[in-house]
């Protein structure tokens, strides 16, 4: 009881934040949402991957909040992308919000990503305007 009290103080004095790993293939993608993330208050990124096994070595050790991955990861084998880390990210941390930021926002990835437990499913063309809105979103639910 004493343990849950300080808890909540110390919540209303440091207010909680959400913790978010990016993984992605490209540096400039990288760059280019961390630079969006930066205006968002009560963020931060605590690791980012280029590939599934260092993706998912990074999100084991640090279980962010908040996991942004791409499909493609250029990177890795034709027999692992970010579809496989995805079910693997929500297997072993099934609380965590994944958000899918993808340049192939085709009807069947978006259904497969959801079906496989993807929180949303963005397109890199056209959605970099609503990754801090959905941070905020995500922040006020946690």
């Amino acid at each position: 009881m004493r343990c849950q009290i300080i808890k909540k103080l110390i919540n209303l004095i440091q207010p909680a934040t959400l913790n978010i790993v990016l993984i992605d293939d490209s540096d400039l993608i990288i760059a280019r949402i961390t630079q969006l993330i930066e205006i968002v208050e009560n963020v931060n990124i605590v690791g980012t991957a280029s590939n599934v096994y260092s993706g998912f070595e990074i999100v084991n050790k640090e279980k962010p909040n908040v996991v942004i991955l791409d499909i493609q990861l250029d990177k890795d084998n034709p027999n692992q992308n970010g579809m496989m880390l995805l079910t693997q990210i929500k297997s072993a941390l099934p609380e965590t919000k994944v958000i899918m930021l993808t340049n192939h926002f085709i009807d069947l990835y978006k259904e497969k990503c959801l079906t496989n437990g993807a929180d949303y499913f963005l397109d890199k063309s056209n959605d970099f305007d609503k990754i801090p809105d959905i941070l905020n979103e995500l922040f006020d639910e946690n």
